[in-house]
């Protein structure tokens, strides 16, 4: 039975022993993209897009102007920079009420650090990086103007409205 006994035991012993040389294995690699750091805020206190005082006449609101909407874009890579703009304000009183309100085709302003300017379409997205000449840390002024075309029986008051921008970084 002793016999019995080592010879079973060195038979689990074998098969084990087979059963981990048996091992096989695999690898797959790890990646990451860490993308760059992008910020954009409103340039100052007074960077609103601002009509001023309306009398039933469209007024148009140039970039780069007094008046127009002013943003500080800042970023170290390629950015994919998409504009979400409202359509039309709402009247203070009633926000049922609005006031037509268009961004002309030419209506965003983008200067870089270097002062050179360029004018896009709000209302279409476009990569940084296709506009300007390649930049590793680049500051971009943001100017955008609009156009109010009142009906003429608009209701006289405030009209407010938000224009948002939003960028996208692609990591491209």
């Amino acid at each position: 039975m002793k016999t019995f006994k080592l010879l079973f035991a060195a038979i689990i012993f074998v098969g084990f022993a087979n059963a981990v040389s048996a091992q096989s294995e695999a690898a797959v690699d790890a990646t990451a993209n860490i993308l760059s750091s992008v910020s954009i805020e409103a340039a100052a206190s007074n960077a609103n897009l601002n009509f001023g005082d309306i009398n039933f006449d469209p007024v148009t609101v140039e970039p780069g102007t007094d008046n127009a909407a002013q943003f500080l874009l800042t970023t170290n890579s390629n950015v994919q920079l998409n504009v979400a703009l409202t359509e039309d304000m709402a009247h203070e009183g009633d926000n049922s009420i609005t006031l037509p309100f268009n961004f002309e085709t030419t209506g965003l302003q983008i200067t870089d650090s270097d002062n050179l300017s360029q004018d896009f379409d709000p209302t279409n997205s476009f990569n940084l990086w296709d506009k300007f000449d390649s930049y590793t840390i680049g500051v971009f002024d943001i100017s955008l103007g609009g156009t109010v075309t009142p009906a003429a029986n608009q209701l006289a008051g405030n009209y407010l409205g938000e224009i948002t921008i939003t960028l996208d970084n692609s990591g491209m």
